[in-house]
């Protein structure tokens, strides 16, 4: 038991701590109508703080996103 411990640190409630799906590295500014303004880099961009974000299309096909970085959501075609 003490080296589960040590492997999957519990929290104090005794539950295995979770980490967020909500936090992610997609460039928000990708699918909206004027498209991203940062730093192009392959299959992303890069802001002026230098953080690296994905690009990736959010048009959803057959209950899946889309996800290409070549296309944004205003170019998708489907």
């Amino acid at each position: 038991m003490e080296s589960l411990k040590r492997v999957a640190p519990l929290s104090p409630h005794g539950k295995k701590s979770k980490v967020s799906r909500t936090t992610n590295n997609w460039c928000g500014l990708f699918n909206t109508p004027k498209g991203c303004t940062n730093y192009p880099r392959e299959g992303g961009c890069t802001d002026q703080a230098g953080k690296e974000w994905k690009h990736g299309c959010n048009i959803r096909e057959n209950g899946k996103h889309c996800n290409k970085s070549d296309h944004n959501r205003a170019n998708h075609v489907a």
